[in-house]
């Protein structure tokens, strides 16, 4: 969940996640490779390593929510996030637990164990300074890594260093980089509603039951209905919904999803995209599957085995390329990013995914969606569809497909 500014009232809240440096944290993203497999194996070893824990010490507890609340340039700033483990040393100390499993044999990556360490500092830092708030003499707080092998579960313990000053420096220069960048999204955001409100039609008339279909949206995404549209090939059911959707969604800050089930349909919806942008009124992105936008030799997705994964977001950071796609390219196609991501050794199918994140429309495949395996971050369970508007072309397709799932 990304943080939660409230302009109003001047709060925000935040995840210990917030707080990182999205260069490093962003790099992990190969490196974790592995499916559901891969996390279920690691929850496991981290249960029976806390149930051990348990039973063996007094003072251990495991999954321990923490929140500490400041103020800070007249913001009000809530940070929360759930330590591991904590337990008591037997000179007092309070000792903060991040419990990671690692592969046998296989020495974790400097910007890996960089951000696992930064995780433990920061929940250490937060339990420091909320106890300081209740009792000057509370107990220091200390920090640790455990590293668990996976096969062998030999355990390795790392202390980290928690210098509580370069921490509160390092939080409030996060923070001034998060409010200037909400700053810049409000405002953005403010002259898509101006865009949204004077968008025009792309066509010289409206046809004759394209008006229907039109009031009929506009009644749907204004009640938070859904709406199921039946009517002949050919009337211009496409251009129908998504200009009342698109209106509504500038408007009101929502988010597009146009799914569809084949590729002539997604060519279909980025033509009418394209008609309805004139003004660049918006960004929108059409996604291609995955096998087909990758430049290795093979779908191979860790930074050991492929270069355009290596270092994958240190070179998108010094590159800018994000940022140039979206100021050359109102509409991202698949051949614009893969040549673009190609020239700059980054893999294209990421930078895809990155896009997404920063625009209004998205046409892509109903896998990305509703299959659990493949669905995009903004569909995993703990997401809120709030100010999410889903068109899905050719419903009827769905049906095998969810089966399928």
């Amino acid at each position: 969940m990304p943080p939660r500014f409230d302009s109003e009232n001047l709060t925000l809240g935040l995840a210990v996640a917030d707080l990182l440096d999205p260069q490093t944290a962003r790099s992990l993203g190969f490196a974790n490779r592995g499916g559901y497999e891969r996390l279920w194996l690691g929850q496991a070893i981290h249960s029976r390593y806390q149930e051990e824990a348990l039973a063996d010490d007094g003072s251990y507890r495991r999954e321990v929510t923490i929140r500490h609340s400041f103020e800070y340039r007249g913001w009000q700033v809530t940070i929360h996030g759930r330590a591991d483990g904590l337990r008591t040393d037997p000179d007092g100390a309070v000792v903060v637990e991040e419990i990671k499993s690692v592969r046998r044999g296989v020495q974790l990556a400097p910007a890996t164990r960089e951000i696992y360490a930064r995780q433990a500092a920061l929940y250490a830092w937060m339990l420091s300074r909320e106890s300081r708030l209740e009792d000057l003499n509370a107990p220091p707080v200390r920090a640790e890594l455990v590293l668990i092998e996976i096969g062998t579960d030999e355990i390795e313990r790392d202390e980290v260093e928690v210098r509580l000053p370069i921490l509160d420096a390092l939080v409030k220069r996060r923070l001034a980089t998060l409010l200037r960048e909400h700053r810049s999204q409000e405002e953005a955001r403010s002259a898509r509603r101006v865009a949204g409100a004077d968008l025009p039609f792309p066509y010289p008339i409206i046809r004759n039951g394209q008006d229907e279909i039109i009031s009929a949206v506009e009644h749907a995404v204004d009640h938070s209905e859904h709406l199921l549209v039946e009517a002949p090939t050919g009337i211009g059911k496409t251009v129908a919904s998504l200009y009342p959707t698109l209106r509504y969604a500038l408007e009101n800050d929502k988010r597009v999803f146009v799914l569809t089930a084949k590729t002539l349909q997604q060519d279909m919806a980025t033509t009418v995209l394209q008609l309805l942008n004139r003004e660049q009124a918006f960004r929108s992105l059409r996604l291609r599957a995955k096998a087909k936008m990758c430049a290795n030799d093979q779908v191979l997705c860790h930074e050991e085995y492929c270069a355009f994964a290596k270092d994958y977001y240190a070179k998108l950071q010094h590159d800018g390329l994000i940022h140039r796609l979206l100021d050359r390219h109102p509409t991202l196609l698949p051949d614009a990013i893969y040549d673009a991501a190609q020239g700059s050794v980054v893999c294209p199918f990421e930078v895809s995914l990155e896009l997404a994140g920063h625009v209004q429309v998205v046409v892509c495949d109903y896998n990305y969606a509703f299959d659990p395996y493949v669905a995009l971050t903004d569909f995993r369970d703990d997401e809120s569809l709030d100010d999410t508007i889903l068109i899905i072309d050719e419903i009827h397709n769905l049906v095998d497909r969810g089966r399928g799932y």
